[in-house]
């Protein structure tokens, strides 16, 4: 992760490019803006850029601003955090047998859009899979149990399309069948 120098100065937005005097974002590259807080105010800008490091093919890139054009904020300004992730309990499952670099998206790019964004520590459980039983596992002693008592929550899966089989099918094999939906 890698924090820019702000853009201070008035900068433009034209073909999906955000410019200032000393910066330039394409919005290929933007996953949100936040509004930074505190006494000073302006906004963070949260984009991605990609590297040659092997060990991680992105950064996350944070560049405050002072000063935003309003079309630029009307499309990428995050307004306010989605009721599931201000009342759910969030959990983000990683599968570390598939795929390449979940933990380093977890580290690097979505564990600090998470903060930004304002999602409580307090109602995140990471939890990285340790076998092949562990999705089939995690869902039966956890999510179909708080499923059953009225609990809200919330699953990142990262995972290839293999752990999504598994979370529905242990569903199903369980036998236990939920009053509450799913969605």
């Amino acid at each position: 992760m890698s924090a820019e120098s702000p853009i201070v100065a008035e900068s433009s937005y034209s073909e999906g490019v955000l410019s200032s005097s000393t910066y330039s974002i394409n919005d290929e590259d933007i996953i949100a803006v936040v509004e930074a807080g505190g006494s000073s105010g302006g906004f963070k800008i949260l984009s991605l850029r990609p590297t040659t490091d092997d060990d991680s093919p992105f950064e996350l890139r944070i560049t405050p601003a002072t000063i935003l054009p309003k079309v630029f904020l009307d499309r990428w300004l995050y307004p306010e955090l989605p009721s599931y992730l201000q009342e759910d309990h969030l959990y983000t499952l990683i599968s570390t047998r598939s795929g390449t670099g979940l933990a380093t998206v977890f580290s690097v790019v979505l564990q600090t859009v998470l903060e930004a964004v304002g999602v409580p520590a307090t109602k995140q459980t990471l939890v990285e899979t340790q076998s092949s039983d562990s999705i089939k596992d995690f869902t039966t002693t956890t999510l179909l149990p708080n499923a059953n008592h009225g609990r809200k929550q919330t699953v990142l899966l990262l995972s290839g399309d293999g752990g999504i089989v598994e979370v529905i099918n242990a569903i199903g094999q369980s036998g236990q069948r939920s009053r509450y939906s799913w969605s």
